[in-house]
């Protein structure tokens, strides 16, 4: 008989405990709380958290009044599921908010439902959701390991889930590896961090659990087809695990016998509080507005620019593409990296020089932002004299209260501990004595630390909190990767699903005093969604709508949000070795605007007060009773995404995505004035407007020459695309509706006509 792939057990007012899980298992708490132990950290579970146990975990269920279920994932259903990639779950709802954990509770339910309730489908659809299972995980929970894991533990542990069924003893397994078995056990041990013996039989009665909960199998039965010897080494080993006898144990947890008797009192409870809200129509998104709730905002997309370091303006064509981004997009800082040399200050170092590309970005209208990273200083009072110098000279010639407005920012990136804290706290006295002498203090910036860094983050609040320390301002990294902390220390993993910013800060607000009560300034400085320099994605459509995404997603949140790299052609010439490398930048090396340009672009043209905003529209509007509507239909990278994201392929670009469904937005607008209102469309697709597809349409074969008045061509159509009808009002309400197509995002301008 085919094993299960999804198993559930259903616990009211009862704890449980289980050594090494050999499957992948999930704990749904439904009422009151419950306290689960993984590996000696304790998470405390509400009502409605959900908590993933990864494989080869030591777990306890804490609970004396309330209503759990527990949902085990065949260990080896699911590595066929990978491709031989290995992931780390990280998914606890009780230390994050994180609206995708309303998907997992879904298909949670409905696993529930169908395994207990006759289904006239069951195994089929069993079958489905479970597949839906590991998809929501893979995409939303999932942290793929980076480092190359133990081989040694890998080969070991596969051998025997290959032949656990067999005459598996010492002497035969050292055999087959090649060593005595005196040799073998402490191999064995080292690597895979229990005995071998041990480990087998609980291999063997993770299997065994199976039949005895599914099957109709004889005991005898269960026992030969799992490697035990015998019915009574089996009755032993099951009643040392789980307590009971295999007989006990199967009456006691199958909730529903093959002859269809009625469900427990636990499962018809259960289904009661498995029951989530329906989910509205996914190809439909609505928006109400009132025209006369306008509200004060922060236009924080276009507060801060990254620009690296300040020689780069010595280039020309990097110098001309700046003074024409800053021309269309108006940025109010730029981000400038105090390079290494520079604060270690030697003899090769020109002040002169350097405050010239100071003055250059004066006149093009920037104000400045200085960051540097407390771990490429190692002389603090020599980059302090530097700083002192620097801005004596620039109070001179700027004017004192421009200098006055400027940012400065320390940055530490990195694991937090008593003894850092110690000596990052002695530069950041000693650089705000500086700043004080010419009144600067105000803006200065800690932190630089990436969002996936909790632990770091968490490390470096107590410090501050101990030390009796405020800063009020504080940047933030949004990185492809995660740090993750477990029983072997911390690793930095990769996240299949983009940078959750907006899930992060919420997470902060909720579980860290200090950046709740203290931290009033949040700027994150840098974000970047791939792991590879390059790709393809960062030319396309996508990448404009995922800014969207993320600027809608964060509105009033934070200060700043900006992306890690403002222009292709600041990468190495060595790569410019075609009209599109898949740069993170916002305009090609040749000048050519890309969607994530014209991103900014739209967001640049809203109005000057707020009206209402959701997960994929926002509402503006001026003093002059005209309206602006941002919106999007950024799709969600799929499964085959992060499969393949060393190796994607141009012409398959939409297999990359969940899903190539269009979305209709509809925009109701209350109490405007009645009138004439002409409705200005500018859009961004694949359709028009896109240079990654624009050029895609102009060679569709392998072409490798473009002439430059190729490149002229492609410069002219790579631009919004623009419609344009006209409604008349009547009675007080605006409706505006728009298709958009798959990561398409657009600004309507909504002009009354007097």
């Amino acid at each position: 008989m085919e094993s299960e792939r999804i198993q559930c057990w259903i616990y009211r007012d009862q704890s449980i405990q289980e050594n090494l899980s050999r499957d992948v298992v999930i704990i749904y708490n439904l009422k009151n709380s419950l306290s689960v132990t993984v590996n000696g950290k304790t998470s405390c579970l509400k009502e409605n958290d959900v908590i993933v146990i990864n494989m080869n975990s030591n777990y306890v269920c804490d609970c004396s009044d309330g209503l759990y279920v527990k949902y085990a994932l065949n260990a080896v259903d699911l590595k066929s599921c990978l491709s031989g990639k290995k992931y780390t779950f990280v998914c606890d709802s009780s230390l994050e908010l994180n609206e995708n954990y309303n998907g997992l509770r879904k298909v949670l339910s409905e696993i529930l439902i169908v395994k207990y309730y006759k289904h006239k489908f069951g195994q089929i659809k069993l079958r489905q959701l479970f597949y839906d299972l590991i998809l929501y995980l893979l995409r939303d929970f999932a942290v793929e390991q980076l480092e190359l894991e133990n081989s040694e533990k890998d080969e070991l542990e596969q051998f025997v889930e290959n032949h656990y069924f067999e005459d598996l003893s010492l002497q035969e397994i050292s055999a087959a590896f090649n060593m005595s078995g005196q040799y073998f056990s402490k191999y064995f041990k080292k690597h895979v961090g229990v005995q071998y013996l041990k480990y087998l039989t609980e291999v063997r009665l993770n299997h065994a659990l199976n039949d005895v909960l599914y099957t109709n199998k004889r005991f005898l039965a269960i026992a030969m087809d799992n490697g035990f010897p015998n019915i009574s080494a089996f009755n032993h080993y099951f009643k040392e695990k789980y307590g009971v006898s295999p007989k006990s144990y199967r009456e006691k947890n199958a909730f529903q016998s093959q002859n269809g008797h009625e469900n427990s009192a636990e499962l018809a409870e259960a289904i009661e509080h498995l029951r989530v809200r329906p989910e509205t129509c996914e190809n439909v998104i609505s928006l109400d507005v009132d025209a006369r709730d306008k509200k004060e905002y922060k236009s924080f997309w276009n507060k801060v620019i990254n620009f690296g370091e300040s020689r780069q303006l010595d280039e020309a064509r990097i110098l001309n593409q700046l003074k024409e981004v800053q021309n269309q997009l108006k940025f109010e800082f730029i981000r400038i990296t105090l390079e290494k040399h520079t604060v270690n200050i030697n003899g090769d170092y020109n002040l002169v020089k350097e405050i010239s590309r100071f003055d250059e970005l004066y006149r093009l209208g920037f104000k400045i932002w200085l960051t540097a990273d407390y771990r490429d200083i190692d002389d603090i009072d020599g980059f302090c004299s530097y700083l002192k110098a620097f801005l004596s000279y620039m109070t001179r010639q700027w004017n004192i209260h421009r200098v006055r407005e400027w940012y400065f920012e320390l940055t530490y990136n990195t694991v937090f501990d008593q003894d850092k804290g110690d000596s990052y706290y002695e530069y950041i006295r000693k650089i705000l004595d500086v700043l004080r002498f010419y009144g600067c203090e105000k803006n200065f910036v800690i932190g630089g630390m990436a969002l996936g860094n909790r632990k770091g983050i968490r490390n470096l609040y107590h410090y501050l909190e101990t030390n009796d320390l405020t800063f009020v301002n504080q940047s933030f990294v949004a990185e492809p990767y995660i740090y993750y902390e477990d029983e072997n220390g911390m690793k930095m993993i990769r996240p299949t699903q983009e940078n959750d910013i907006h899930n992060d800060l919420l997470t902060l607000k909720q579980t860290d005093n200090y950046f709740r009560d203290i931290v009033k300034n949040v700027f994150v400085v840098s974000w970047r969604e791939n792991l590879q320099q390059y790709n393809i994605l960062n030319d396309s459509c996508y990448k404009g709508a995922l800014m969207i995404k993320k600027f809608l997603e964060c509105f009033g949140q934070v200060d700043s949000l900006s992306p890690g790299i403002l222009l292709d052609s600041m990468y190495d010439s060595i790569h410019q070795t075609d009209l599109m490398i898949g740069g993170d930048g916002l305009v090609t090396y040749h000048g050519i605007r890309k969607p994530s340009f014209f991103a900014y672009q739209f967001m640049n043209t809203v109005g000057n007060w707020y009206l209402n905003r959701n997960d994929n529209i926002a509402v503006f509007t001026n003093d002059y009773g005209n309206y602006h509507v941002i919106a999007h239909n950024c799709k969600s990278l799929g499964y085959r995404y992060y499969m393949e994201e060393n190796n994607l392929d141009l012409k398959n670009l939409n297999s990359y995505f969940e899903n190539e469904d269009p979305l209709e937005v509809r925009i109701r607008i209350d109490h405007v004035e009645n009138g004439l209102y002409e409705i200005k469309t500018r859009s961004i697709s694949s359709k028009g407007g896109s240079v990654q597809d624009e050029m895609e349409r102009m060679k569709p074969g392998e072409v490798s020459f473009i002439h430059p008045h190729d490149i002229e061509f492609l410069e002219s159509v790579s631009i919004p695309h623009i419609s344009l009808k006209e409604v008349t009002v009547d009675s007080g309400v605006l409706d505006v509706s728009v298709i958009l197509e798959p990561n398409e995002f657009v600004m309507i301008h909504i002009i009354h006509e007097n």
